[in-house]
């Protein structure tokens, strides 16, 4: 649906502050401690929490690319690079910190259907 509306109507930015806007409004009236953000935020630590803003914004910024990336290429491939993630941060997880999240052949599995799609939708 994304893809469709920014064809019709190209406004990448106000599409992501509109799905920002909307995700957390439904996060404030579904989450049972979201009244307390403030406490919490107050008694967190600085650093931490701004970084987790910077990661925020960077994340909105990246969605705004992918929605103007819609526009000029085909939906599924944009969809595809952007879902693909996994198949780079899960490899530099597991040398980065030496395996701690035990990666197993489920994981590897998943991963290699990941990279299978990819070169499908790629090659297409």
């Amino acid at each position: 649906l994304r893809g469709v509306g920014v064809q019709i109507w190209n406004e990448p930015i106000i599409g992501a502050f509109l799905g920002a806007a909307g995700g957390f409004v439904l996060y404030v009236f579904t989450s049972p401690v979201v009244w307390r953000f403030f406490q919490e935020l107050q008694r967190a630590d600085r650093i931490g929490a701004g970084l987790y803003a910077f990661g925020g914004m960077l994340t909105i910024g990246a969605q705004t690319c992918v929605i103007a990336a819609m526009r000029h290429m085909p939906i599924s491939v944009a969809n595809l690079i952007t879902l693909s993630t996994p198949v780079v941060v899960t490899p530099v997880s597991y040398f980065l910190f030496r395996n701690r999240e035990r990666i197993m052949v489920r994981t590897v599995l998943g991963l290699t259907l990941v990279m299978a799609g990819i070169v499908f939708l790629a090659l297409r």
